[in-house]
């Protein structure tokens, strides 16, 4: 597994985390101070590219409106990644 795929599934994991801790307006900052107090500080701007990968896997959603995230019920970190792994090897 590639570095950025390893920190794309900390922050996955992270975000499944705060929203099972009751957190329903989820947005960067969360995740930022989620890693904060596991003493593994990431930058804002990290984690909203992060974000923008795991909406681009089919894992979060945003509305628009409000600009909070969301998980996609049903969505597997594993199941995307095969995926799109899966295109890319037979492109």
């Amino acid at each position: 597994m590639s570095e950025t795929l390893r920190l794309t599934k900390a922050i996955y994991e992270a975000v499944r985390r705060v929203v099972a801790d009751g957190n329903d307006s989820l947005r960067p900052g969360d995740i930022v101070g989620y890693f904060r107090d596991q003493d593994r500080p990431l930058g804002s701007w990290e984690v909203r590219g992060q974000f923008s990968r795991l909406e681009n896997l089919g894992l979060l959603k945003i509305d628009a409106t409000t600009g909070i995230w969301e998980l996609v019920e049903g969505a597997d970190f594993d199941e995307a990644t095969a995926q799109v792994n899966g295109s890319k090897n037979s492109s």
